[in-house]
């Protein structure tokens, strides 16, 4: 998405009334994009933004995979917890 600008297109293709019909609109609703793996830090920081919104997360199923990972103290998620 940040290689596009935060564009992406969006194409609807159906039948209406028995005919074909496509539909091709380029959608630029993002105002910031972060991958929270490379950019942990900005991630967190949206929180504190009173204006935000909306938080669109997007994974395609290619891009769910368990895998079996203890999870390490000192690891990024554990910020999360209770003190």
């Amino acid at each position: 998405m940040k290689r596009q600008d935060g564009l992406y297109t969006l194409m609807l293709r159906s039948f209406h009334q028995g005919k074909k019909v496509e539909h091709t609109e380029i959608i630029s609703v993002f105002s910031k994009i972060i991958d929270p793996y490379e950019e942990w830090m900005g991630f967190l920081a949206l929180s504190e933004n009173p204006e935000l919104e909306f938080v669109v997360s997007n994974t395609t199923e290619a891009g769910l995979k368990y895998q079996p990972i203890p999870l390490k103290k000192e690891s990024r998620w554990n910020l999360f917890q209770e003190s």
